[in-house]
């Protein structure tokens, strides 16, 4: 019988290899069809769930970008953990951004060949076929059995999860093939003793480190686990063997990413990019009862189960982690009937992973199942990075995969016993595969990705200048980074992993910028604490030059309300004068003619210009927050000496006027509550700097006059 002859002798043909392989890329074609005939300009969209998950698959623009900016650093010799194309001018730190360096690695040679969407639809349809080959491998190490590894490597290749991550654009979560490659390679490490499986699970390690930080997490843990394991079932009689093939693990994995591992590190422990608050991390953990719960993406009956999935909070990508009924009830078989030891390990792989799945205890002074990875939450900072903790369901299927394949063998011999002939055990696992498939066959739809034309025209543009795209949602700015991948020129926008920021503080600094940016937020401050008669709208070309932005693209269907795109459609009319590219969807309004110095002097001839430089916050009700070096930039017809009156929190404010080395400090009024300063300036655009003995002032009132006037 063939699963005799394949346990005698644990040979396995490079040709059966190859028809899995074969059948795996098959049922991938078969599941994502409709995205194969569209794979150069459409992307994966829930097709499920009505408008439950109708505008939540926005990540994928942003993954493209991360793909494009790994080619365009590297080929313009640029830092790959910052960047100076979005948040401009100051940019933004990349160190704890979910680039998927090794994603994008790959993708690159077809990006060249094709298009940006080409390439990110195959790293994602790609995942499946890796992920049932190398699950499949695993299985046969623990099975040795051709049938039982098939539906292992089915069962992990195909759990719901994986599949909602590729819908939803996340190929740093869906790409899981890489897990069942390591933990069989480190399994052979122990087993066999041998350094160079050691030096295999190191470069598989920092493959996942590569990846995704949390997946190196989830290795770790599963690492941890095994060890303890292996010491307890093996009891090896050389322990500095052990010791020493667990360490050469680490060594090549850490050594191999050192570089990325000590800027995330130092990005997480400077602060630079805040973590998620821990109620998002509980928003995202996984609930127990969706692991019984079928997905609303099954293509044959997800809707009945679409209501279970109303009201949740967090990820809709992470809300679907059911594990099938089938998977559980062979899974069961497999940790009560096999007598492979290794099942458990398999058991405590998935005990373990479903309790962090968990997430932490939103009480931690009380036991709970959650307190082990509470406990590691509170003391571990880089956890605090990551707000999924849902994501640790992976683990668990792997584990659930092998157990079920453990069970199909079980079950497989039952029948070779019975002496059925090996048709009949081929039909039991083709059983087994139908009902799997059953429980987990997805809905897929598919969403053509169509440029504006605006974007043609700023790409034509040979200046140097920056893009503001509006209205500033995370959604629009996801999509901005996208369309950067066409024009590479700098963003106002941005969106880093885990930020919800999308501008940096001086757009909301600029009256005129901040009434762009967020009309509705600030309608209670009308007025700026400069006083001069000039209008934001007057002012409004001056600010724009000073940030180098040249366009400001308005998205139409994407104002939530049609009056906050009226008024932002007017104010820029009337600033800037008539769109040089309108249709229904998006409107493009363009700095034209540069605002020059003599015209900035014109305006200035009655009373100085004054506009805001950087540290300063948006207005509240007392006022400005400034930092202790915040500027402002001053413009002037003439040289001279200018009164400058300020009201601010600290009466021992100093200014120091374009760098000099000598700060004017104020006399205070106490009739008035303002300080006066004497500052000489020069013809043009002059800088004020704040000195002061804190961190930051709040300033309520800024006047600056010609004191010969």
């Amino acid at each position: 019988m063939e699963s005799k002859t394949e346990e005698e002798d644990g040979s396995l043909p490079y040709s059966y290899l190859l028809r899995v392989t074969m059948l795996f890329l098959a049922l991938s074609v078969l599941f994502f069809f409709p995205l194969i005939l569209e794979m150069s300009n459409s992307l994966l969209v829930p097709g499920f769930g009505g408008t439950l998950f109708g505008t939540l698959s926005r990540d994928k623009y942003h993954f493209i970008w991360n793909f494009w900016w790994l080619r365009y650093a590297l080929s313009a010799h640029l830092d790959l953990l910052h960047t100076q194309l979005m948040f401009y001018p100051q940019g933004a730190s990349l160190a704890l951004q979910t680039i998927d360096f090794l994603d994008a690695a790959l993708a690159a040679p077809f990006s060249l060949a094709s298009t940006e969407i080409f390439s990110f639809n195959l790293v994602i349809l790609s995942s499946f076929p890796i992920a049932g080959v190398t699950a499949f491998l695993l299985a046969w190490h623990l099975t040795h059995s051709r049938l039982a590894s098939v539906i292992g490597g089915f069962v992990y290749a195909f759990f719901p999860q994986h599949a909602a991550q590729a819908v939803f654009g996340h190929p740093n979560i869906a790409n899981v093939g890489w897990f069942p490659a390591y933990f069989l390679a480190l399994m052979l490490t122990f087993e066999k003793g041998k350094a160079r499986y050691a030096v295999i699970s190191g470069v598989i390690l920092a493959a996942l480190t590569l990846i995704d930080l949390q997946e190196l997490v989830m290795a770790a843990i599963g690492t941890l686990v095994y060890l303890v394991y292996h010491l307890i079932a093996s009891r090896p009689s050389n322990l500095l063997r052990f010791l020493s093939l667990a360490f050469l693990v680490a060594a090549v994995g850490i050594g191999i990413t050192s570089p990325y591992l000590f800027s995330a590190y130092g990005a997480a422990v400077s602060g630079s990019r805040v973590a998620p608050p821990i109620s998002q991390v509980v928003a995202n953990s996984a609930i127990p009862r969706l692991y019984l719960t079928p997905s609303p993406f099954n293509a044959l009956y997800g809707d009945s189960f679409s209501s279970s999935y109303q009201g949740l909070t967090g990820g809709p990508a992470n809300w679907m982690i059911f594990a099938g009924w089938t998977v559980l009830a062979l899974a069961a078989i497999g940790a009560v009937t096999s007598k492979e030891r290794r099942k458990y390990y398999l058991v405590a792989i998935v005990v373990v992973f479903f309790l962090f799945s968990l997430g932490p205890s939103e009480n931690p002074s009380t036991i709970s199942v959650q307190s082990l990875y509470t406990l590691l939450y509170d003391h571990i900072s880089i956890l605090h990075y990551f707000r999924s903790t849902a994501r640790f369901s992976i683990m668990v299927m792997l584990g659930l995969s092998c157990l079920a394949s453990l069970g199909v063998r079980q079950i497989l011999e039952i029948a070779r016993r019975r002496r059925f002939r090996l048709s009949a055990e081929k039909v039991v696992a083709l059983i087994f595969i139908a009902l799997i498939l059953v429980e987990y066959m997805p809905v897929v739809a598919v969403d053509p990705v169509v440029s504006s034309n605006a974007y043609s025209i700023i790409s034509r543009d040979s200046d140097n200048f920056a893009i503001l795209e509006l209205p500033a949602t995370i959604t629009q700015a996801q999509l901005a980074l996208y369309e950067q991948t066409f024009h590479a020129k700098p963003l106002v926008n941005g969106k880093t992993s885990q930020s919800p920021e999308t501008l940096p503080d001086y757009a909301y600094s600029q009256p005129f910028l901040r009434s762009l940016v967020s009309p509705l937020r600030f309608l209670r401050f009308p007025h700026d604490i400069v006083n001069q008669s000039f209008t934001d709208i007057q002012l409004a070309p001056i600010v724009m030059t000073q940030y180098r932005i040249k366009y400001v693209i308005l998205h139409v269907q994407s104002f939530g309300d049609p009056k906050v795109y009226r008024g932002t459609y007017t104010k820029l009319y009337r600033a800037l004068g008539p769109p040089v590219f309108q249709d229904r969807e998006t409107v493009l309004f363009e700095l034209g003619l540069r605002v020059s110095l003599p015209s900035i002097l014109r305006m200035a001839m009655t009373s100085p210009l004054v506009v805001f430089g950087e540290g300063w916050g948006p207005p509240n009700a007392e006022g400005r927050s400034a930092t202790a070096d915040a500027q402002l930039f001053v413009y002037t017809s003439a040289a001279g000496d200018y009164d400058i009156k300020m009201a601010s929190s600290d009466r021992g404010l100093c200014l120091v006027a374009n760098l000099s080395s000598s700060p004017v400090c104020g006399v205070y009024d106490q009739a008035t509550g303002r300080s006066l300063y004497r500052v000489p300036l020069s013809v043009g655009r002059n800088v004020l700097s704040l000195v002061t003995a804190g961190d930051r002032v709040t300033i309520s009132y800024i006047e600056v006059r010609d004191e010969s006037h």
